[in-house]
């Protein structure tokens, strides 16, 4: 935005009366141009308007008064040094997430519980699968198949958009994983 259209906006937003005469109108814009890089060099046209919009300033007199700009963005400026700061500060206090390493041993101890008190293949971590390096034979792998489409089958009578947003593919296969690792643990108690 040029520094004409914003003056314009700020005559708007005062109620300030503008120049008809085009010298001081021009020599009006000059000064204005030169106090903004003068005085508020790091500060867009944005924030000028918003810091007009929403200053305490009451009353800005019937003529355009350069020095009420520094009345309305000195405020401003102090209240976003303070929101900078406090920022920083929240930045600061915030760290990081500790990274906690789980052991296999405790996958499998924590896939474990979570079957012998669910008996729900859909919670079992499908990670213990490739932990305990599961090979199912072709029997166990049928019991699978057939054990993943009876659960995708109640899945979708509960709730027929069931696998609307999700990759079938990915949920099979890790469907697939858990029920093994499922079988896996009934079979050794």
């Amino acid at each position: 935005m040029s520094a004409k259209g914003l003056l314009f906006k700020i005559i708007i937003i005062t109620g300030w009366k503008g120049y008809d005469d085009p010298i001081n109108d021009a020599i009006l814009q000059q000064q204005f141009i030169l106090k903004l890089k003068e005085s508020y060099p790091n500060v867009n046209t944005h924030e000028i308007e918003y810091a007009f919009r929403n200053t305490l300033v009451k009353d800005f007199g019937k003529n355009i008064n350069l020095l009420l700009l520094d009345q309305v963005m000195e405020p401003y400026l102090k209240q976003r040094a303070e929101v900078s700061r406090i920022e920083e500060q929240v930045k600061v206090k915030e760290l990081p997430v500790p990274v906690v390493e789980v052991t296999d041993e405790e996958w499998i101890e924590t896939g474990r519980e979570t079957w012998n008190f669910t008996r729900n293949y859909l919670l079992i971590p499908a990670n213990i699968y490739r932990i305990l390096n599961l090979n199912p034979t072709l029997g166990e792998q049928e019991a699978i198949k057939y054990t993943a489409s009876r659960i995708i089958a109640n899945l979708l009578k509960d709730d027929k958009d069931y696998f609307n947003g999700i990759e079938y593919d990915k949920f099979y296969n890790k469907l697939l994983r858990r029920i093994a690792v499922g079988m896996y643990f009934e079979k050794n108690k």
